[in-house]
C-alpha cells in the first residue's frame, strides 16, 4: 500500500512472516526515493530510518520514518 499527500510517500510493509508496520517518508519526492519507492511496491526492501510512534486520532501506533532505501537485487 502507498498514498502520496503532498510530498510525502505513506507506506505500509511487511516482513515474511506477514506482521506489518507503517512507515513514512517525508518530502519523498524531493529526490529519487519516493519514486523508487513507488516503482519498487511490492518487492524486498532494506530500509533505512528512525523508528518513531505516530499519534492520529486518539491512537497510537509504530511507524518507520523512512530515509534511505535499497533492494537486494540492485546490491
Amino acid at each position: 500500500m502507498a498514498l502520496s499527500v503532498e510530498n510525502h510517500l505513506k507506506v505500509r510493509f511487511s516482513d515474511d512472516s506477514g506482521k506489518t508496520m507503517d512507515a513514512i517518508c517525508f518530502r519523498a519526492f524531493e529526490g529519487n526515493l519516493g519514486q523508487a519507492l513507488t516503482e519498487h511496491c511490492g518487492k524486498k526492501a532494506h530500509l533505512l530510518g528512525k523508528l518513531d510512534v505516530n499519534h492520529w486520532q486518539g491512537r497510537k501506533s509504530p511507524q518507520l520514518i523512512i530515509e534511505d532505501a535499497a533492494w537486494p537485487e540492485e546490491l
